[in-house]
């Protein structure tokens, strides 16, 4: 778990590598912090190093026990996710934890739940009495973004870990782009290395379709973006799509925001830098709150015109 691996949250490995080494484990842990700066990664590589025979504060990667978490078949060690096309953890994926966790004599076991703010209502009161009453050699580690989407009574029950955004040089060093395009997408990045890669990959596509939306947010031209939408017939891509576009957009509008507040940003286009302030803020806010509408599954076409109409 080496601390180059996670830059920008080097001070938190470090403490992980500590607790490791010392055996001073508790039995529940909340990873928490954005998304894209390492979270899932370093909770595995926490529990593959609990798990790995030489006991030091790294995963030797040579014995039997790393030979298997390494290639995702260690039976100690077990990662727990929405399955596919799922919004939510389901309660059954928490019940049958519960059910394998009731054997005895299976040795150390560490359980991780990524984006554990995903799981039902029901799911977070059945984990409850099993985070309360956790059995010997057993360490739940929960991954999230939105701590605040966990019910209050399972962040009591688990130790903090917190990672922070990458800081926006060290992502503009990560981005293998010209010196203009990698500073503004270090910047709309918002600390996450995933976005930023994720992002720089697709910029050539997506700059044209942000300047787009932008200007046709200001002229209240709705119908030709529904209908652009409307062509992709993959729902899947649909979905990406709308959810790319209303992100850049809003992290664009956010960037005018600042520009308001004195900071210089001549990437925008002239249209955004135009708008008024009160507009932008409640610009910001409508198209974030409509990119989470669609990350639970709402009609992607509604969710876009629903944003693009309050706009207006």
């Amino acid at each position: 778990m080496s601390r180059i691996d996670f830059i920008g949250n080097e001070k938190t490995i470090n403490r992980l590598r500590n607790l490791a080494k010392s055996r001073r484990i508790a039995h529940a842990y909340l990873f928490s912090g954005p998304e894209g700066v390492g979270k899932k990664r370093a909770a595995i590589e926490f529990g593959r190093t609990l798990l790995c025979e030489k006991k030091k504060s790294d995963p030797c990667g040579k014995c039997r026990s790393c030979g298997q978490s390494g290639k995702g078949i260690h039976p100690g060690l077990r990662i727990i996710t929405r399955e596919k096309d799922r919004k939510d953890i389901l309660i059954s994926q928490i019940r049958e934890l519960i059910r394998e966790l009731s054997f005895v004599g299976q040795g150390e076991r560490i359980i991780i739940i990524d984006d554990a703010h995903r799981m039902s209502e029901e799911a977070m009161n059945a984990l409850l009495k099993t985070l309360e009453e956790a059995p010997d050699q057993v360490l739940m580690i929960l991954v999230t973004s939105n701590p605040s989407g966990l019910l209050p009574t399972i962040r009591s029950r688990c130790q903090s870990v917190l990672f922070f955004p990458i800081p926006e040089e060290k992502l503009y060093a990560l981005l293998d782009l010209p010196k203009k395009e990698a500073h503004f997408v270090a910047s709309l990045a918002e600390g996450s290395a995933s976005r930023a890669i994720e992002l720089g990959e697709g910029i050539e596509e997506w700059q044209g379709e942000v300047r787009e939306i932008l200007e046709k947010v200001e002229a209240g031209d709705i119908n030709s973006v529904i209908e652009s939408l409307s062509k992709i017939r993959d729902v899947s891509r649909t979905r990406d799509k709308a959810k790319r576009i209303l992100r850049i957009a809003a992290l664009s509008l956010r960037q005018a925001l600042r520009e308001h507040a004195g900071a210089p940003l001549p990437h925008l286009p002239k249209s955004t830098k135009q708008t008024e302030i009160d507009d932008l803020a409640n610009q910001l806010e409508i198209l974030i709150d409509h990119e989470k509408m669609i990350d639970r599954n709402v009609n992607v076409s509604l969710a876009v015109e629903n944003a693009l109409l309050r706009i207006e």
